[in-house]
């Protein structure tokens, strides 16, 4: 019974030492990997935006657009309708007058 005990007890401290390395790995990634840190970058006044799933994320390039410092990609992967209109609701107050969708 005692080495069953010694055997967990080890076996835990194992598990405990790898999950405890992967999450600071994990905290010291670089923050801009990640999806939802565009909003960081968002413009203040927003005059065409789009809105959707992985499709718009990675279907619309704004660079011909002659006010690219005014347009502001909402889309992610996986983004329910119910969740733009959200987003929409959310950010009203940056869109400028005539913005479009």
């Amino acid at each position: 019974m005692k080495s069953f005990f010694v055997k967990c007890m080890l076996y835990l401290s194992i598990c405990t030492v790898l999950i405890v390395t992967v999450n600071i790995w994990y905290l010291k990634m670089d923050p801009g990997d990640s999806i939802t840190n565009k909003y960081a970058m968002m413009p203040d006044k927003i005059s065409v935006c789009c809105f959707g799933s992985s499709h718009a994320q990675y279907g619309f390039d704004f660079g011909d657009y002659e006010n690219v410092d005014r347009a502001f990609n909402f889309a992610m992967p996986a983004q329910p309708l119910s969740y733009d209109c959200r987003l929409a609701d959310h950010y009203q107050k940056r869109f400028v007058g005539g913005w479009r969708i």
